[in-house]
């Protein structure tokens, strides 16, 4: 059985995270996710602009990089758990992700992010299936989101 790894990245935790740390911790996610998937550079580049093809082999890489997504707030390893905690057990979690969205994200994306998770909160329709429910959420999540990022 493989190791199980988390991507970190070091802030604190009363400062929001910048675009640059956030780029970044997406290049990382996808150096992890991409060779799972075996899904092409070209089918992941189109997902920054908002195209999610829907195979499994998609659908899967989504789920692998919000399981992967982890944010350690302070050197004593308190975890804020960003993106694990926007979903569990294939629902989303609405109330700590609002919380970390207004404490992490940069001021610029606050709004549409925190207007998304609203708007998204009940996307995953009861889906038991990780990666669909993963899919689900992040396909609603870019929509009309404009400061929407992904890797």
């Amino acid at each position: 059985m493989g190791k199980e790894h988390k991507i970190g990245l070091m802030i604190d935790q009363n400062v929001p995270i910048t675009e640059e740390q956030m780029r970044n911790t997406a290049a990382t996610l996808r150096n992890v996710c991409q060779p799972k998937s075996k899904l092409s550079n070209d089918v992941i580049d189109k997902m920054k602009d908002k195209v999610f093809p829907t195979d499994k082999p998609a659908k899967c890489f989504v789920q692998c990089v919000l399981e992967n997504m982890g944010i350690i707030c302070d050197p004593v390893a308190i975890a804020c758990l960003w993106i694990t905690e926007l979903m569990r057990k294939s629902k989303i979690n609405y109330d700590a992700a609002m919380k970390q969205f207004d404490l992490l994200l940069p001021d610029s994306m606050k709004d549409d992010y925190k207007a998304a998770l609203t708007r998204c909160k009940d996307s995953t329709g009861g889906e038991k299936n990780a990666c669909e429910a993963a899919y689900k959420m992040v396909v609603c999540f870019s929509t009309d989101n404009p400061t929407f990022t992904f890797v």
